[in-house]
């Protein structure tokens, strides 16, 4: 069930442009997850305690070789940008809100930085009598940031930051 980009900023106890500089298995995780390093390169909206954090997201491999795949659980590369959605988790570790939905992969096109969800291995729920957000689609991401800064402020303003997606696909 897609989550208003409004909603989601309200959610999410930090909102950050991260570099993931490293992805390992948790250790000591109840169950199979994989742990990013990422630095912290712009944050956009509440506290992280330094420039680096771990954000653990469930699935991966175990060290006895155990391995557990989450479809729609986001998957980073070591040197990829993204902006995420998080919370904080008792471990000091934080988990991306609403699972993919948190997740915004980091891509420049056409001079642009343009941020946008991989939601390839999701099926959309709707609810019945429900407010729909706006169809999914990639965000400017200086204007998304903008927005972002704006609404945890306190200054609501209209969305102007929604791209018209590529006619290929990105």
């Amino acid at each position: 069930v897609r989550v208003a980009d409004a909603d989601l900023a309200d959610q999410a106890a930090v909102i950050a442009e991260v570099r993931v500089l490293a992805v390992e298995p948790a250790p000591g995780a109840a169950g199979p997850a994989t742990d990013y390093l990422v630095e912290i390169e712009d944050l956009i909206a509440g506290y992280v305690p330094g420039s680096s954090i771990v954000v653990r997201v469930l699935g991966g491999r175990t060290a006895d070789g155990f391995e557990l795949v989450v479809a729609g659980a986001p998957r980073f590369a070591e040197g990829q940008t993204v902006l995420l959605f998080l919370l904080p988790r008792d471990d000091g570790t934080f988990d991306i809100l609403h699972l993919m939905l948190g997740a915004f992969h980091v891509l420049e096109l056409d001079g642009k930085r343009v941020a946008y969800r991989d939601l390839s291995e999701a099926t959309e729920i709707q609810r019945a009598g429900a407010k729909h957000p706006e169809p999914e689609r990639p965000r400017d991401l200086e204007r998304f940031g903008a927005w972002l800064r704006d609404h945890a402020g306190g200054i609501e303003r209209p969305a102007d930051y929604r791209l018209e997606a590529p006619a290929g696909g990105l």
